[in-house]
């Protein structure tokens, strides 16, 4: 009985990405896109990817610009991250292709 009730008087130190979307007033797509362009680091504990207090505090005081990357030709390339100068992963499969080659 006691246990319990230390338990839910310690702050918690880990968050889902649902509840760090809602702490950030951000989407899940949006958190997960902050991920994508390695701002906001996660944890990993098996599958379940999990976002530290102390991180959604930094990323909370950061002033991004743009979430998203900007639309070409009409469409959101979700999977690309221009922050980082990543190329798309079709274009990193077949740069694998040719240094194996």
């Amino acid at each position: 009985m006691e246990d319990t009730r230390i338990m839910n008087s310690l702050p918690r130190l880990l968050y889902t990405r649902r509840e760090a979307a809602e702490a950030l007033h951000l989407s899940d797509s949006s958190v997960d896109m902050l991920i994508t362009q390695r701002i906001l680091r996660p944890v990993r504990k098996g599958r379940r990817v999990l976002i530290a207090r102390a991180e959604i505090e930094r990323v909370a005081g950061l002033k991004v610009q743009r979430i998203w990357p900007a639309k070409v030709d009409g469409k959101t390339t979700r999977h690309f991250a221009p922050a980082l100068g990543k190329p798309p992963r079709a274009a990193q499969a077949e740069t694998r292709r040719k240094k194996t080659a």
